[in-house]
């Protein structure tokens, strides 16, 4: 017959070599894979990747339990829940444990934070460097951001506290400016950061906005390393738009905040920068009223001083053109006076030739040189034709007339 033992003598007998063999905590470099909260307590899935690729190497099943929870929550502080998340890297002290029922199990009794926070500042330079290298740390800086900064593209969760504080700041803001806000929600906490995020930038028109705010309340140095991601810091860095950000930290920088255009601590910090860009802008549209008012007014006078200038001009050479003109209408009236008097002697000489010449028409002027006129009958003979021996005729001279018979009649041959 083979030589066997059961299974309860196998798992007694490991558990008495984990006993003998670690029987004082270890401190275990490893990822939490996964994590669930039951009654207080927290069971984990640790895993170890390979150097060379995202190949899981090695996996174990750990627990915190409440008590020991509670302890650590007392000395890490609410940073603990940003410690214990899926794709935390996390150095972790525990305490080998077999049952004889559940197997192979690590009951985590303490957490070095500063060998999260280690890897995660050793991560962010490496992030910084290829950013560096690629030119993307300065590229969305370059963009000229607008003067009026009012159709505002929002990326954040709309529960969280802080976009309701930005959103209350902008709405009821003391000058009354209007915003154009659209909301773009994404988690602010978790691995699903960094991707939701991103899938919103990636639906922002660029036509249609004037920036892009990213906004999330306070929160610890671990949880905000979502924001160190490089594919998130690349998807900022290459936006068509400004983009703002206000994620929240008073003392830390994250990378998003670095490849931003601007960076601002809290999302009432935003709020502020926007409301006051628009007060710079009415400011300045204020200035530029009164400095074109004060031109307008400065042109008006010129102007007015020209005007009168020129009407005083206008005046003097209306003045000497009417003398000129009246000169000239003299010289005219002058002229014409002269004209009028020659043409009224050479009228008046042609009338007095005229009237000498009807003197010497005259009959009685005519009878003078030795004509005479004869009639019968108190009618002028115009011929011999109409005499007839015996007539009475009358002979008129210039200065008298004389009756006689005619005795004879003599015809002149033509």
């Amino acid at each position: 017959m083979v030589e066997s033992i059961t299974l309860y003598e196998l798992t007694n007998y490991i558990k008495q070599v984990f006993a003998l063999n670690f029987q004082d905590g270890l401190w275990i470099r490893t990822e939490i894979a996964q994590c669930r909260q039951s009654k207080g307590h927290y069971y984990l899935e640790l895993i170890e990747k390979s150097e060379d690729s995202d190949q899981i190497i090695a996996q174990m099943s750990a627990v915190i339990w409440a008590g020991d929870f509670a302890s650590l929550k007392r000395k890490i502080g609410d940073q603990i829940y940003d410690l214990i998340k899926a794709g935390s890297e996390v150095q972790v002290m525990a305490e080998v444990s077999f049952h004889d029922r559940y197997g192979l199990k690590l009951m985590i009794r303490d957490i070095d934070i500063n060998y999260t926070l280690g890897k995660l500042e050793l991560q962010r330079r490496e992030i910084l460097q290829r950013l560096q290298k690629e030119n993307l740390l300065n590229l969305n800086s370059k963009i000229k951001l607008p003067t009026a900064l009012q159709r505002i593209a929002v990326i954040s969760s709309p529960t969280a506290a802080g976009y309701k504080d930005f959103m209350h700041q902008l709405v009821h803001n003391e000058y009354g400016y209007d915003f154009h806000l659209q909301l773009f929600p994404a988690r602010m906490q978790g691995q699903a950061v960094s991707r939701e995020i991103r899938d919103q930038l990636s639906k922002i028109h660029e036509d249609r906005y004037d920036c892009i705010v990213i906004i999330r309340g306070g929160g610890s140095r671990i949880d905000l390393s979502d924001f160190d991601e490089y594919d998130l810091a690349r998807s900022i860095a290459i936006c068509q738009l400004p983009v703002i950000t206000g994620i929240g930290h008073e003392i830390d920088t994250s990378i998003a905040d670095m490849v931003a255009h601007t960076a601002l601590k809290t999302p009432t910090a935003v709020a502020e920068f926007l409301i006051n860009r628009m007060l710079s802008l009415e400011h300045e549209l204020s200035d530029l009223a009164d400095r074109m008012k004060s031109i307008v007014i400065r042109k008006i006078n010129t102007e007015r001083m020209l005007l009168v200038q020129h009407e005083s001009r206008v005046s003097k050479l209306f003045y000497i053109f009417h003398q000129r003109e009246l000169a000239k209408l003299d010289t005219y009236l002058e002229r014409i006076k002269l004209h009028l008097k020659q043409l009224f002697e050479m009228k008046k000489q042609k009338i007095e030739a005229l009237s000498d010449q009807l003197k010497l028409l005259d009959y009685r002027e005519v009878m003078k040189r030795g004509y005479a006129i004869t009639t019968k009958d108190n009618t002028i003979i115009n011929s011999v034709k109409d005499i007839q021996l015996g007539d009475q005729v009358k002979i008129v001279y210039h200065d008298g007339n004389i009756s006689t018979e005619v005795k004879s009649i003599k015809n002149v041959k033509k």
